[in-house]
């Protein structure tokens, strides 16, 4: 009972630290009616609960209002040699991380993965942060194959961990070592609400553009900014980038 009350105070504690770092998630979806927006903090919802949130809600589309927000601009990903023995995303993935190591010439990159094991836990409505952070080292030596391997198996490791809300230790070890962060974002992407509306992601409630931004894949890869933070999206066999949060809180836009 004292480990369960002691491991229930650490993850208030981490979702509480996750509202001071990240700001609240601000989603803007378009439907034939007109503008919708959602609002939640991370201290609360990490993606798979925004999902839900969003998909139970009966919110009205804005009626009278300018449609202000910052657009997602989408920046597809010429996924090379995909393997069937790979998902999209981790042959997406691979493809980015390869061609910044080429054009940039780094001998090295620090890859971490945004991991979800809300549908592992007993209540899928449990308020927090349910991922894993995994970070995984490539190099400019290993093939897209030794990529997407280590790719898949910290994946796999991160939803088979015995603790599955995220720590402060994954938090802080994200932060200081990973170059790049991928967290896939399709299940936000395109959503039908329980009472039957249909609706597109098409933006995020900042207004205004960051000048930082960029609309090819070569621009993408180039290196000129250090991206925390790679928003994707699968589409069938597509692989995208949606928005790209760059190191010291610039953002640049790619949907």
């Amino acid at each position: 009972m004292r480990m369960y009350m002691l491991q229930g105070i650490t993850n208030m504690i981490c979702d509480t630290v996750m509202g001071w770092v990240w700001p609240d998630i601000q989603l803007v979806y378009k439907t034939d009616q007109g503008i919708v927006r959602y609002s939640g903090s991370h201290a609360a919802y990490d993606g798979a609960r925004a999902v839900k949130m969003i998909r139970a809600s009966t919110d009205r589309p804005e009626t009278g209002t300018p449609d202000i927000y910052d657009p997602l601009i989408p920046v597809d990903v010429p996924i090379r040699s995909p393997s069937p023995d790979f998902s999209v995303f981790v042959n997406g993935v691979s493809t980015v991380v390869q061609d910044t190591l080429v054009s940039t010439r780094r001998p090295h990159m620090e890859i971490g993965l945004v991991v979800s094991t809300r549908h592992t836990i007993s209540d899928t409505e449990q308020a927090g942060n349910y991922i894993k952070l995994p970070v995984v080292k490539v190099t400019r030596r290993m093939t897209l194959n030794d990529i997407r391997i280590e790719l898949r198996n910290a994946i796999y490791s991160a939803r088979t961990a015995g603790e599955k809300h995220l720590t402060l230790g994954e938090v802080a070890n994200t932060m200081s070592r990973a170059d790049y962060v991928f967290d896939s974002w399709t299940s936000l992407c395109r959503v039908h609400r329980d009472d039957g509306m249909d609706m597109q992601l098409v933006g995020t409630g900042s207004v205004g553009r960051d000048d930082n931004t960029f609309t090819t894949y070569g621009d993408m890869i180039d290196g000129t900014y250090r991206r925390n933070f790679m928003l994707c999206a699968v589409d069938g066999k597509d692989f995208r980038i949606i928005r790209a949060v760059c190191g010291g809180g610039a953002t640049t836009n790619c949907w």
